[in-house]
């Protein structure tokens, strides 16, 4: 039923979407680039107005291109200085964002990336494979929870 006694559970299929444009609506993050991005990624709305993820997968359609603000990575390390810099300009050759849902409303998110930015190391190939967590997985589901139920965010307690 759509009554919301019952979990609601969906299994979108996401078509040739533009990452920039994924990436911004998801994260609020100022990407820009080039190319698109496909998969499912099932998403149940439970009953007390929480997601639930189920395994999901989204892979770029074809090499692009992937240009990220330095700001949009924290960290003060050389291995985050080093993806800081290549993600200012990346033209990737795959691109892969797998979603796993865990227990108690948890997601781990897996990023694989393999391409080359020009102006760093010489150009040299890459391979990134991150998991992303804390705030940016906050963030992702704050967002999605906006795109699955806009109307809470619509309605305002009266006193």
């Amino acid at each position: 039923t759509l009554d919301g006694s019952q979990p609601l559970t969906v299994a979108p299929k996401l078509d040739k979407l533009p990452l920039a444009d994924l990436i911004h609506t998801l994260t609020s993050l100022a990407a820009k680039g080039e190319g698109t991005i496909s998969g499912t990624v099932p998403v149940s709305y439970l009953p007390n107005g929480t997601l639930r993820f189920g395994a999901g997968q989204l892979q770029a359609d074809a090499p692009g291109v992937l240009q990220l603000p330095p700001e949009a990575i924290p960290g003060d390390n050389p291995q985050i200085a080093l993806l800081r810099d290549l993600l200012q300009d990346l033209d990737y050759g795959k691109l892969v964002l797998a979603l796993t849902g865990l227990p108690y409303g948890k997601l781990e998110v897996q990023l694989l990336i393999e391409g080359r930015n020009p102006a760093v190391q010489q150009g040299k190939p890459v391979k990134f494979n991150i998991k992303l967590n804390g705030a940016v997985l906050d963030l992702l589901t704050q967002n999605l929870q906006l795109l699955l139920n806009p109307q809470q965010f619509l309605t305002k307690d009266k006193p």
